[in-house]
């Protein structure tokens, strides 16, 4: 008999890794849509944070929502 493992999805550092990878997609597409308007340096970096910010705290909170409700 194979017992499997609880994992918890959850916790802090799954949390804090999720958070992680979504701004850094949400940089790397901001970036990108700034580049290819001929945005100067400060500006590309300026949409990154800002869309990085949308990223994270955008599909972190629909993630959490749609989990929510399975519980």
């Amino acid at each position: 008999m194979m017992v499997r493992k609880v994992i918890n999805r959850d916790c802090a550092v799954c949390r804090f890794m999720r958070g992680m990878t979504y701004s850094s997609i949400g940089g790397g597409v901001g970036a990108l849509i700034a580049w290819l308007l001929n945005a100067s340096r400060e500006n590309i970096m300026m949409t990154a944070i800002v869309f990085s910010a949308i990223f994270a705290f955008g599909l972190t909170k629909r993630w959490q929502n749609k989990h929510s409700k399975r519980s």
